[in-house]
């Protein structure tokens, strides 16, 4: 089974000490391809008004064709 290129996180964040000595742990927030396909999810939608599932489903299409290009 091979996986779908996500494109790695979107925002990741380091571990940091604290001053106090306490540790902030760090973590890699949203992948890159959700952030895509958030991104185009508003014009998807106003291309398919009447249908939430089809314009999620075209955000993703999108989104996967931006981390192609990206290549």
């Amino acid at each position: 089974m091979t996986s779908k290129n996500d494109g790695g996180p979107a925002f990741p964040r380091n571990s940091i000490k604290l001053p106090d000595g306490n540790i902030e742990v760090g973590h890699n927030g949203m992948s890159l391809r959700d952030w895509f396909a958030g991104q185009a999810l508003k014009y998807c939608s106003e291309q398919n008004p009447g249908s939430k599932s089809g314009a999620a489903e075209e955000a993703y299409k999108q989104a996967d064709a931006m981390l192609k290009a990206r290549k």
